[in-house]
C-alpha cells in the first residue's frame, strides 16, 4: 500500500496537471493524503472530482510547507499505518511518466532501509536539477552530490520511504522550521540515523519551475525584516537556527549558529571583504615592487577554459562570466585542480592572478582532491594530492598579454612568481 502526501495551497491549475499524472499512473493501489492549507479556489473540490480514495486535511493556510508535512505525518501516525507501507511525498508543481509509482515501490521495497528521491528535470530544458545533495557542515555549504556516496542530505520532491522512518525518526517542526529547510532537516535526521540516502535514474519527475519557490520583494528596511524574518524567506532566521541546532554536528555546531546570523551576513563578512582587499593591496604593492622571488617551479600545460557551471549549462547566472584555471584534465568534473608550486613542507596558501602587476583578476585557494582513485585513474602523473581552484572574471580580459600567476605561502611572508610554460585560451 502507498500514501501519497500532497500538500496544496491555492494553485488549483498547477495542481491538475500533477493529478492528472497520477490519475494515469499503472500502479494505483494508493491513498491520496491532501493537506489543503486554506485554499479558496477549489482546489480539494478539483482533486476529489478525480479520485474517491482521497483524505482530506484542510487548514487555514498558516501551517506552511513543513506544517502541512507533519499534518501527513500526524494522519498516518494517528491511524496506525503498518510500518511497512510505504510513503510518498510530492510537491504539485511536478508530472512524471505513467510507470512512475510502479518504478518508485519497487526500488523503495528493494531498499526497505533507505530515503529515495525522484531524479528531478526541468520540464522544459530537460536540465537534471537534483539527483541528491550534499551538505559540507565545516563550510556550511549545500551542493548537488558528486556521486551517490556524498548524498547525505535530500529535497521532499518525490520522496519515497518507509513509514518505519517516521516510526523511527517522528515527524517536523512546523513551529521552528515551518517552510524552508524543513525537508532538509527532516532528510539529514534519518541520514543520521543510519538510513541511505539513494536516486536512481529511471525514478524520475518534471518540475515546473516557474511556479518553485517564493520571493520576497520588498526593499529598504522592510525588506531586512521581511528577508530575516519571515517564514515566506529562505533566510528566515529562525528556520535556520533550529536546522543548524537540530541536525548539525557539534563540532560546526557554535560556528554554523554564527554564520547563518544576521551579525554574520551584515557586519562579519563586510569586515572580512575589507580585509581580503586590504590583504590584496599589499600583496600589489609588494609585486610592483618586485619585493618577490622566482619559483624553482613550473605551471605546465595550463589552460584557461569555460567554467562547465555556466548558464549556458545549467540554466543558471552564477559563474557565466568567468573562466576557470585547471591543469592537465579536460572533464567538467575535475575542474580546478593543479599542483603545488611551493616547497611542499611549506605549501602555498593562495595564488593570485594579477593583470600588469596592478590587478587582481581572482584568487585561487589551496584545497586537497576528495577522491583521489579517480584521480589516478584519469592521470596520475598530472594530478598531484593538492592544488588549487578559484575563479578568474574575464570581463576585464581582452587578452593574455600581462597576465601572471604569483603564489601566497600560508604565513603570508612568502610571494613567489609561478613561471607558465603555455597557456591556451578557449572561446565560449
Amino acid at each position: 500500500m502507498l500514501y501519497v502526501i500532497l500538500p496544496v495551497h491555492n494553485r488549483k491549475n498547477v495542481t491538475e496537471k500533477l493529478i492528472r499524472s497520477l490519475k494515469e499512473q499503472t500502479y494505483q493501489d494508493f491513498t491520496l493524503v491532501l493537506v489543503d492549507d486554506g485554499s479558496t479556489d477549489g482546489t480539494s473540490e478539483m482533486v476529489t472530482g478525480y479520485f474517491g480514495n482521497v483524505v482530506v486535511i484542510r487548514g487555514k493556510g498558516n501551517w506552511w510547507w513543513g506544517g502541512s508535512l507533519h499534518q501527513g505525518y500526524k494522519w498516518l501516525t494517528k491511524n496506525k499505518v503498518s510500518a511497512e507501507a510505504n510513503i510518498l511525498i510530492l510537491n504539485d508543481d511536478v508530472v512524471f511518466e505513467k510507470d512512475f509509482l510502479q518504478i518508485g515501490i519497487e526500488k523503495i521495497n528493494e531498499n526497505p532501509d533507505a530515503l529515495i528521491l525522484s531524479q528531478d528535470y526541468d520540464s522544459v530544458t530537460g536540465e537534471l536539477l537534483d539527483s541528491g545533495s550534499n551538505v559540507d557542515w565545516e563550510h556550511l555549504i549545500f551542493s548537488n552530490a558528486k556521486s551517490p556516496e556524498e548524498i547525505n542530505i535530500l529535497s521532499t520532491r518525490g520522496l519515497f520511504f518507509k513509514m518505519r522512518v517516521f516510526y523511527e525518526i517522528g515527524g517536523f517542526h512546523p513551529t521552528l522550521i515551518p517552510h524552508y529547510q524543513s525537508d532538509y532537516e527532516f532528510t539529514h535526521r534519518a541520514f543520521r540515523k543510519g538510513f541511505r540516502m539513494l536516486t536512481f535514474p529511471e525514478l524520475k519527475l518534471k518540475e515546473d519551475t516557474k511556479q518553485t519557490g517564493i520571493r520576497v520583494r520588498a526593499t529598504g528596511f522592510k525588506g531586512f525584516l521581511q528577508s530575516h524574518f519571515s517564514k515566506r524567506s529562505n533566510y528566515y532566521q529562525l528556520s535556520w537556527f533550529a536546522f543548524i541546532l537540530f541536525v548539525c554536528p557539534w563540532r560546526w555546531k557554535f560556528k554554523n549558529l554564527y554564520k547563518v546570523s544576521i551579525t554574520h551576513r551584515y557586519i562579519g563578512i563586510p569586515i572580512l571583504h575589507y580585509l581580503h582587499v586590504l590583504r590584496e593591496k599589499y600583496f600589489l604593492f609588494r609585486i610592483s615592487r618586485n619585493s618577490i622571488k622566482k619559483s624553482a617551479t613550473a605551471f605546465s600545460e595550463y589552460q584557461l577554459v569555460p567554467n562547465q557551471q555556466s548558464s549556458k549549462k545549467t540554466g543558471r547566472i552564477e559563474y557565466f562570466y568567468h573562466f576557470t584555471i585547471i591543469r592537465g584534465v579536460h572533464f567538467a568534473r575535475f575542474i580546478g585542480w593543479a599542483s603545488d608550486p611551493l616547497d611542499p613542507k611549506i605549501p602555498a596558501k593562495i595564488i593570485l592572478v594579477v593583470k600588469d602587476k596592478s590587478e587582481v583578476l581572482g584568487t585561487l585557494k589551496h584545497f586537497k582532491i576528495k577522491r583521489p582513485d579517480i584521480a589516478i585513474a584519469q592521470d596520475s602523473e598530472k594530478l598531484k594530492k593538492s592544488g588549487f581552484i578559484g575563479y578568474i572574471n574575464t570581463g576585464v580580459i581582452d587578452h593574455l598579454n600581462g597576465i601572471e600567476f604569483y603564489a601566497i605561502s600560508a604565513n603570508g611572508k612568502e610571494i613567489q612568481q609561478i613561471e607558465i610554460d603555455r597557456i591556451q585560451q578557449e572561446s565560449l
